[in-house]
Formats: C-alpha cells, structure tokens, sequence
C-alpha cells in the first residue's frame, strides 16, 4: 500500500527484500490515487506556527546529525515492482482516518492476498483489515508500551530514555491495539533525535521480511502462538499521548539537550574512560563484587573483555589491551596461581586490524581462540602453537559479515555459535543476537538458527563471556548497551537449545553500583574457582 513509488530508502529496502525472498511474491500495487493539496508558503507557515520551533531545530539537527546511511533517502520503485498489479484508489478522508469504498474493497479481495503491507496511506479503518488473510502489517517505531504519539525517535532522545522500541503489528481498529508480531530494542542516540529516528528505521527494514519467512515456514497456528511472547496479558498504558512540543515546550527541551551535549563535550575533554579487570579467587562463583580485587596495570593501558582458562593449577587471563587515543587492540595474557601471585602481562595476538573479546577454549587437547575481528568482517580461529604465547591463524569461520563478541558453546555433539552481527548497513551488531550450529568446530558452513535473531533487545542481546553449566543448568552472560557499552550485565538462563527452538530468560542483572568510582562493566566470565569482570572509571586526564 503505496502513497507513491516514491518512497524512503528503508522502505524501499523492505519492499526489495520481500521481492527477493524465496517465501513471498507482490502481485498487487495498492496506490493512493488522492492528490497531494499543494499548501502556500504562508499556510504551510501558519499550520506549523504553534510548533514553529520544532521544526527549525529538527531541520537543524538533520543537517548537522547524519547517519552512516541515510534512510530518507528518496528511492524509486518502479523497477522493482514492475511485474506487480496496480489499483488505484481514493480513500474517504474522515479527519485522520482513510476509509476504502466497498467497490475497492472487492477489487482487491479478488487477488486473494495473505498480507497487506501497509508503507502508505494515513490510519485505516473499516473493512480493509478484513481484506487479506492475514490482516495488514504496518511499523511503528516507538515502544507503544511506552510511547504513544509522534514524533518517532524524538522524545526518547528529550526524555533521556536508554532505549526506543520498535514493533511490527497487524493493524486493527484500536489504533494502539494491534497484533504485535516482532518487537525490539536499541540504543537511543544521547543527542540527536534526527540520527536517533535514522538508526531506528534502518534497524526495523528486516523485520518484515523474518516474520513473513517464519509465517511461511511455520504455519499460521504455530506463528501466531510463538508471537504471544511479544504480548503482556494487560495491555495498560499509563503515559500521556505524545505529540510535537509547543514553542515553548520546545524551547526548553532544546536547552535541556544542549545541556547535556555541553556536559559530555566538557567531561571528554578533561575526563577519560579507563577499563581494568577485577577478579575474586575461592572455590566457587562468586558474586560480591565489592569484593573483588583490581589487577594492577599501566596506567595508560585499557584492559577489558576477559576471558580464562585453567590449566595445570594455573589460570590464564587473556583480555583486549589497548592504548588510548589509539583505536588499534590486540589480545594479550596474565597468569595467576592459586595464591594469588601474577606474572607480567604479555602481548600474546596481534593483527593489522583491532582485536577485542578473545574467547578461548579448548579441544581435542589443543587450545583455540576466537578473537572479536569485525573490522575485518570476519570470524576467525585461531590455535595455540606454543601455549599460551604463540598463536596461528587456523581458519575463517565466517566472512563477509560484521559480528561481534562471537563465543562458542558444545552441547549435545554440536557446536553452537553465539555472535551479535549488525545485518543491515549503518547499524550496530550491539542490539540482535544470532545462533548457528555445526557438528564441526573445523567448517565455514554453519547453519543458521530458524528462529534468528534469537534475541532482538539491546538491553540483553550481545554476548559478555563464556557460555557455563552451573547446578544442572546452562547459563549466557550478555551485555546490556541501552545506555553505553557496558552499562552492566545479565546472566541468561537458556531453557531450550536445539536446532528448532531456542529459549533463554534473564535470571540476574548486574549494574556498577558497588562503587562509586566505577562507571560501567560488560564482561562476566568464570572458570574453576576464578570469578573476572571488566570495570571502567572516569579518570582526570
């Protein structure tokens, strides 16, 4: 459903993913045949006067804030959907609302459609919904549990909210009630509501398309069961109504934002993120962080992203080094005994390109390490030549592809592969976690998990350590990135695993409040006794 074929880029994505799919066709074009009333300057002017300021400052912010792709681009879709149908239609206009006459209605049930896709058109009602078999599909970007109104992606900025929702629905007559049929989470960009609308558009272009190809795949009484998680049993919305602030209003919102812009240009500029580790040895996992004890290290290291082995009576730190201002990582080494004494730390892995989050495991008596390589776009394996110092390149897992914080799992005879991946261009592999299964650890085939991404939420999606067995149980730590990388952790219990189904919930949740001085923590890992984080502190430079 189309108001033009002039549309958006990310909509133009979505719509070209869906032709390209193997589970869809679009026989049919629905395009709004009413004409744009061509407004003059002046009543464009006096329409807009009691928001006035708002509008200035969002053409200001979208000038000055771009994204790494721009989502409003206007693209053509007359190529694409050449081989498509057309009916043209000029819906009643009631206020808001769009209304189809029943001349159009039955034209278009003679297609016998499955889903409307609705780009176009303004809120429906009437007898449209009733149309297709399964309803007409339409974004909202916003959590709706939270905010309802427009502008998308602009008051979670305002508010200072760590997140902004987005959902796909099947419209129906309440107009904040429909289906919920995917829902997500990502990062609110801190300062521009322009950058933070761009990022959350691009991010939702491949909703569509899974949701249909898990429709297609699963049928309709298994979907519309599975998407029962996305529900809550009372659907209560307590918040106002929101809407584009007044003049006033706006103006103040403008200092508060410039406020705090002001604060994080002043803090960076005499104040600078430092990570170090923090770690606590006794017979089991321990849990007090306050008491946990700093490793001692330069002080113009970072050292973050922890990772262990335990071999020999001796426990082996491998962890990311890096050397602000500069960008480049590599992966390097510490030792502990079991009275606590360390050796020195030892650069042990290094690449042309930034190395971060070593997961290192063992196999077959051998000792592997899967280094986080998204710079290069890759997933790569490395073996220990000469444990634990040397290591050589053995294989590329994966390629061509932007994945991060990859950790390894072997359960029932299969190897499992955790990674978080950015999947569409200009966006963060921070906010969607993906499986893949193998029955080799030695492959470049892996295959992809049915129900991917298995978890779409910033909050809880990336990984932050090792995958571990604890009292009959599995457990997944993840780093919550709502608000900053490593704004804390969850451990995630997975209570199904297998090559069709896949289920985990969050059991616990660590946030850096045990002091004062630490500012953030990403990292979880343990492994025979040692217990290690990661924790950064504001320092003056």
């Amino acid at each position: 459903m189309l108001d033009s074929y002039d549309v958006a880029a990310w909509e133009y994505d979505l719509i070209e993913q869906m032709i390209n799919s193997s589970c869809t066709e679009c026989p049919l074009i629905i395009l709004n045949d009413r004409p744009v009333v061509a407004l003059s300057k002046f009543k464009i002017f006096w329409k807009k006067r009691r928001t006035l300021v708002y509008h200035i400052f969002n053409s200001i912010d979208e000038r000055l804030s771009r994204n790494k792709v721009d989502a409003f681009k206007i693209k053509n879709l007359s190529e694409i959907l050449s081989g498509a149908q057309v009916i043209r239609v000029k819906p009643i206009q009631k206020a808001s609302l769009d209304y189809f006459e029943p001349d159009d209605i039955g034209r278009i049930k003679e297609y016998g459609l499955d889903i409307l896709v609705r780009i176009g058109f303004r809120i429906l009602r009437g007898d449209i919904f009733k149309v297709s078999r399964y309803g007409v599909w339409s974004y909202h970007h916003g959590d709706n549990r939270i905010n309802r109104g427009s502008p998308p992606g602009f008051w979670e900025v305002v508010e200072d909210q760590p997140e902004t929702g987005i959902i796909l629905q099947r419209l129906s007559d309440n107009l904040d009630g429909g289906q919920v049929l995917y829902r997500s989470w990502t990062k609110t960009d801190p300062f521009s509501p322009a950058r933070n609308r761009g990022y959350c558009y691009m991010r939702s272009v491949p909703f569509l398309k899974r949701q249909i190809a898990l429709l297609y795949r699963l049928g309709e009484d298994r979907f519309f069961t599975g998407i029962k998680k996305f529900e809550r049993e009372f659907d209560f919305y307590d918040n106002k109504l929101y809407k584009i602030p007044s003049n006033l209003v706006m103006l103040w919102l403008t200092i508060r934002l410039s406020g705090r812009i002001i604060y994080r240009v002043f803090r960076n500029r005499f104040y600078s993120d430092r990570w170090h580790l923090l770690f606590d040895l006794k017979s089991d996992l321990s849990t007090s962080f306050r008491t946990f004890k700093k490793i001692p290290q330069p002080k113009n290291r970072c050292w973050s992203h922890p990772h262990l082995l335990h071999v020999d009576g001796r426990h082996y730190i491998f962890f990311k080094e890096s050397l602000p201002p500069v960008k480049k990582s590599h992966i390097s080494l510490i030792e502990i005994d079991e009275q606590r004494n360390m050796g020195n730390p030892t650069k042990v892995l290094e690449r042309d390109y930034p190395l971060s989050y070593p997961f290192v495991f063992e196999w077959g008596g051998h000792y592997y390490m899967v280094p986080e390589s998204s710079a290069n776009k890759t997933i790569e394996l490395y073996e220990s030549l000469n444990f634990p110092y040397r290591w050589g390149f053995k294989m590329t897992l994966m390629d061509n592809i932007v994945a991060s914080n990859t950790t390894l799992f072997y359960y029932r005879e299969k190897w499992w592969l955790f990674t978080a991946i950015a999947e569409n261009e200009g966006t963060s592999p921070d906010d969607e976690l993906f499986l893949f299964f193998s029955d080799q650890l030695f492959t470049s085939k892996w295959e992809s998990h049915p129900f991917n991404p298995i978890v779409s939420d910033v909050k809880k999606a990336k990984p932050a350590g090792k995958v571990f067995e604890k009292n009959g149980k599995i457990f997944r730590p993840s780093q919550d990135c709502s608000q900053r990388a490593g704004c804390g952790f969850h451990l995630n219990e997975i209570v199904s695993l297998s090559e069709t189904e896949y289920h985990e919930k969050s059991v616990a949740h660590v946030e850096p409040h045990w002091d004062k001085a630490v500012r953030a923590t990403k990292t979880f890992t343990y492994e025979n006794g040692l217990t290690i984080i990661d924790a950064m502190e504001k320092k003056f430079r």
